[in-house]
């Protein structure tokens, strides 16, 4: 039990409380303050993260030429591959997924001896 707990559960039974009871009922005092210090921290970190990356994209798409721009938008499409045919559920789905996947890395491949 820490100091504070002590003192509060001494101060409780002096009271005419029971300390257990008390100790129980109602937490140390600096826990929820802490907590709620470290909730603030966490958002004002991400409202700087935030406002950093609104930066980065803005200037990313500043700096990105139409050949880039129509580079990215073939990329979405070549991913994009149609609903399934009607007896698709008499499929595991793996033969699709390994076709995907020889997909992706030819579109990587791609990209890497275009950079």
């Amino acid at each position: 039990m820490s100091e504070k707990e002590k003192t509060f559960a001494d101060s409780a039974a002096h009271d005419g409380e029971a300390a257990g009871r008390v100790e129980e009922a109602a937490p140390p005092y600096g826990d929820a303050q802490r907590e709620r210090e470290q909730g603030r921290a966490w958002v004002r970190t991400w409202e700087k993260a935030g406002r950093e990356l609104e930066r980065i994209h803005s200037e990313d798409l500043a700096a990105m030429t139409e050949d880039t721009a129509r580079q990215a938008m073939l990329d979405v499409f070549d991913l994009w591959t149609p609903p399934p045919p009607e007896d698709a559920s008499q499929s595991s789905g793996l033969v699709e997924q390994q076709r995907l996947f020889v997909r992706f890395q030819r579109i990587l491949e791609k990209r890497a001896a275009g950079a």
